[in-house]
């Protein structure tokens, strides 16, 4: 439930297939014709229009995963934190088509930091127009009103057009959290630290929707499949430690984060374990964090407790009786 609404009874206004296709061809047609992808040059107004704004998200969702479904071998391409865009380097062995690829990564590295607060911006907006919608009382009905030949109510009909209008705004909502889980997976480890991302998530873990709080575990889990590779030690833990604070500040926030002597909340049992509400919630956070101890727990900062607090809320589920921890 969020803002006392169920959303599992909202539906996107849109046909996905032909969203997606049409998303996925504007994303070829990118690649193809233009590397450059500049997201600070949108058009005024298209922040707040939901369909425009998912299709962009959609756009950009395609553009990043096409980009890590094809190889670059041999020298070039984007290295660092892409604050330059690299000449592409020609060879004999190099045919048009590496090249263009290696442009292609070097364009949507130096692109990530407009596409990052691009993405962000569209959750902060789309999230306050959903809450506004929401929370703002249905206008009165007119009394006068000619019958209807159908049996639907001016008031059933306004309530329908606030659901429809509620469920654009979340259709933008999860098609921004969707690509933001694909740019991630690549982006520079300092470009990804000092952008908003880490700290979207984090919210929409404590305020979002049962879906949309998956889509932003989905997120955090990308991030912490990855590994340092090229990156410097100095990026890479403060990547990591970024994501530690965000993911064990939200779980503190959702009463998740328990001491040893506290009790497990009756509603913390049922609603996470099997067949519980919140089941799936439980099995992803665990994995997030599993992958995050397992992969990462060195990075997370001592002096700041992170550590510790993570190791509170390692125990918190082992007590729990159905999550795996506890097996």
């Amino acid at each position: 439930m969020w803002w006392g609404y169920d959303w599992r009874r909202t539906s996107c206004s849109w046909t996905w297939f032909a969203t997606a296709g049409g998303s996925w061809e504007l994303s070829s047609a990118c690649r193809c014709a233009s590397w450059r992808c500049s997201s600070s040059r949108k058009p005024p107004g298209l922040m707040r229009r939901p369909a425009q704004a998912e299709l962009s998200c959609r756009v950009l969702h395609y553009i990043s995963e096409d980009l890590t479904q094809f190889e670059v071998s041999g020298p070039g391409g984007a290295v660092g934190d892409g604050s330059t865009i690299d000449a592409p380097s020609s060879s004999a062995a190099d045919g048009p088509d590496v090249t263009s690829k290696r442009a292609f990564l070097s364009a949507l590295t130096a692109s990530a930091t407009t596409v990052f607060p691009f993405l962000c911006e569209i959750l902060e907006q789309h999230f306050q127009a959903a809450q506004a919608l929401q929370t703002a009382p249905l206008p009165p009905s007119s009394s006068a009103a000619a019958p209807s030949s159908t049996s639907t109510s001016p008031q059933q009909q306004q309530q329908q057009q606030r659901q429809d209008a509620i469920s654009a705004h979340v259709a933008a909502l999860s098609a921004a959290l969707a690509a933001l889980s694909t740019w991630v997976e690549w982006v520079p480890m300092r470009r990804l630290a000092g952008s908003p991302v880490l700290a979207a998530c984090a919210f929409f873990l404590r305020e979002g929707s049962p879906a949309l709080r998956l889509q932003a575990l989905d997120v955090m889990r990308q991030i912490t499949w990855r590994k340092r590779a090229n990156e410097s030690p100095s990026d890479y833990s403060a990547l990591m430690d970024g994501l530690g604070g965000a993911l064990l500040g939200a779980t503190g926030a959702l009463g998740l984060l328990l001491g040893p002597q506290d009790p497990l909340p009756p509603a913390m049992v049922r609603e996470l374990g099997f067949g519980g509400s919140q089941s799936e919630f439980g099995s992803r956070l665990l994995e997030v964090l599993e992958c995050l101890g397992e992969g990462h727990f060195r990075c997370l900062s001592e002096p700041s407790g992170r550590r510790a607090a993570f190791l509170a809320q390692l125990l918190t589920f082992t007590r729990h009786p159905y999550l795996r921890l506890s097996g």
